[in-house]
């Protein structure tokens, strides 16, 4: 993970959850990693967050030190609008 993250690729995120793997740094590739899926399922996850198992979601609130819950509610957050 890292902290070098530039706003303006955090400004143009389709969804709540890109810009949270964003802001943490956490590339398709290395998202498909820690919830140890492939990188084909990355990206529809990526673009439709709604789709994440939760599993999935745990293993990467393990990853980011986050709870499972504020990546649910990430997720939910879009669902609203």
């Amino acid at each position: 993970m890292t902290n070098n993250y530039d706003y303006s690729k955090i400004r143009v995120a389709r969804n709540e959850f890109e810009a949270l793997m964003k802001i943490h740094g956490v590339s398709n590739r290395r998202m498909a990693r820690v919830m140890e899926i492939t990188e084909v399922t990355s990206r529809k996850y990526i673009v439709d967050p709604s789709l994440i198992r939760v599993i999935h979601a745990f293993r990467m609130a393990q990853y980011l030190g986050l709870t499972t819950i504020d990546i649910v509610d990430t997720i939910a957050y879009d669902l609203k609008q």
